[in-house]
């Protein structure tokens, strides 16, 4: 048995009493992170040049103010590549009696995660949460991207997102067929 949204954004299979949940790859890359992040790159090139060409005035404080810019640099473009490849990635969710696998794979690059079932406190679903950047100083230019996914699985006491490109509702309705067919995961 087949479940779609009618937009497509997953799809429900019930193999052998099992349940898995194919994500679409089909999700937007956001335009604005993408330009974002690369704006940012442009700078990296310009510090190294700095800093390479000036290699003999670097002392004191021109080697602190040197390495405090790439620092800035480092944590201020940090944040948005995990946001990118979870954009990129396609991801699908396979609940058992047993455990729950994540399958995620990013340019051919697979990854499985498994939470065995004894370990997995509830399934629920709450509202994405949303990451804002800006380009310009204040909030001008500035843009939200989905930081995280509707599926909410508690294990081992930790909160894990999953879902990434979905919506509340559509994440409502995946947990809600979690439940229908494994009582054990509500909670």
């Amino acid at each position: 048995m087949l479940n779609q949204t009618s937009d497509q954004k997953y799809a429900i299979e019930y193999p052998f009493g099992n349940i898995l949940v194919t994500i679409s790859n089909r999700k937007k890359v956001s335009g604005a992170l993408v330009g974002w992040i690369l704006m940012w790159l442009a700078v990296l090139p310009a510090l190294v040049y700095i800093f390479l060409s000036n290699m003999d005035m670097l002392s004191g404080m021109n080697l602190l103010l040197t390495l405090v810019f790439l620092a800035v640099f480092i944590f201020r473009v940090y944040p948005a590549f995990p946001i990118l490849v979870r954009q990129l990635a396609r991801e699908s969710l396979e609940i058992d009696p047993q455990a729950l696998k994540v399958h995620s794979k990013v340019l051919g690059i697979d990854r499985i995660q498994e939470f065995l079932a004894e370990d997995i406190t509830s399934i629920s679903d709450n509202k994405p949460k949303m990451r804002s950047f800006a380009f310009l100083k204040y909030g001008l230019g500035s843009f939200e991207v989905q930081a995280t996914g509707p599926i909410v699985l508690v294990h081992k006491g930790k909160e894990i997102r999953l879902g990434y490109g979905l919506d509340h509702a559509a994440g409502q309705a995946i947990v809600q067929s979690i439940h229908e067919q494994f009582q054990k995961y509500k909670k």
